[in-house]
């Protein structure tokens, strides 16, 4: 395989480009440290994880805004605590605030001068759409959770993708 056989690449933004763990153990700890949970970083982020996957398995065309604000909710409870709704709300538009990784930027850059660039997402448009201003608007396309109806790894979203990456000229042979 050489990277010059294709045309466009696709990747999600957060974990790739925007550094997801960091952004919501920034937005989760003013709750942590309120609540008086003792649970670290890791801990809290694998709680996280396993809740909000369960929430986007049940509610595939839940806002990924409310997906979060609820998944902080079910995190309290884990912990024996009551959900707090204000911090919750604020945990759940805290998406425009997860930090970049330093290097995206000006990867995607050069990355953009050879390719047709691609996010595929499981966030919401309005919050992708602040974490690409982030790193610079160098995308071609951007394909979302809340565009297609359903989370990430539901097939359909790559389906979308594959056509929308083919509206850009590109073939599913060309998409790396």
């Amino acid at each position: 395989m050489k990277l010059s056989q294709f045309k466009a690449l696709t990747f999600d933004c957060y974990g790739t480009l925007i550094d997801w763990e960091t952004g919501i153990w920034n937005a989760f700890k003013p709750w942590v440290d309120k609540a008086g949970v003792t649970a670290g970083r890791e801990e809290v982020l694998s709680v996280f994880g396993g809740i909000e996957s369960g929430v986007e398995t049940k509610e595939p065309a839940l806002n990924y805004r409310k997906v979060l604000a609820k998944v902080h909710g079910e995190v309290a409870r884990h912990y024996g605590k009551t959900p707090d709704a204000a911090m919750a709300e604020t945990f759940g538009n805290s998406i425009k605030d997860w930090p970049a990784f330093p290097d995206s930027e000006n990867a995607l850059a050069y990355l953009k001068d050879h390719y047709k660039l691609v996010i595929l997402s499981n966030v919401d448009d309005a919050s992708v759409k602040r974490s690409a201003a982030r790193l610079g608007n160098h995308f071609d396309d951007i394909v979302t959770a809340e565009q297609v109806g359903c989370y990430k790894p539901n097939l359909r979203n790559f389906e979308v993708l594959i056509e929308r990456v083919g509206k850009l000229g590109v073939p599913k042979s060309g998409i790396l």
